[in-house]
């Protein structure tokens, strides 16, 4: 993200997906849907209490995550937490963002000893109302990436016969 920061070309978005995803618009249509998001940004961002656990306890961090019993500090933020993934599709203003605002370096960096930090860090970010793109934190923003403009995932949970 810093190398884009820097970089001469001026991007707009940032889509971070998947090694193993493959495009299924064209070039032309995911213009269209960037277009038309204005300036916010499309990721994953949910309230699940099963995961809750992932931020309040201490993780181990070596060859293989491992919960302690140790409860984590708060987060050094405002907001709520929330879950999502590690793909995404964020504006060039919520880049530049990130690296500036010293509370959410201070989060990035409280961050680092919980388990996979990808799948809530950027989620929460989401919701900050300081974030530019973001969304509020009102249950009726959540996003699932069951609608995301980047990418199409079909968890196995979600499949049947007919589908």
């Amino acid at each position: 993200m810093q190398d884009l920061v820097k970089s001469p070309v001026q991007w707009k978005y940032l889509l971070n997906t998947c090694g193993t995803d493959f495009p299924i618009k064209t070039n032309a249509e995911m213009v269209q849907s960037l277009k038309l998001l204005n300036g916010k940004n499309s990721l994953e961002s949910e309230t699940i209490e099963a995961k809750k656990g992932r931020w309040q306890y201490h993780q181990n961090v070596t060859n293989v995550v491992t919960r302690t019993d140790v409860k984590k500090s708060p987060p050094p933020i405002e907001t709520l937490m929330f879950s999502g993934n590690a793909y995404f599709v964020v504006s060039r203003e919520f880049v530049e963002h990130i690296f500036k605002s010293k509370e959410i370096q201070d989060f990035m960096e409280w961050e680092k000893d919980t388990h996979s930090p990808d799948e809530h860090m950027w989620a929460t970010l989401q919701r900050m109302p300081s974030v530019p793109g973001s969304n509020p934190s009102n249950i009726k923003y959540e996003h699932s990436d069951m609608n995301s403009i980047a990418r199409l995932v079909k968890w196995s949970y979600c499949t049947t016969e007919e589908n």
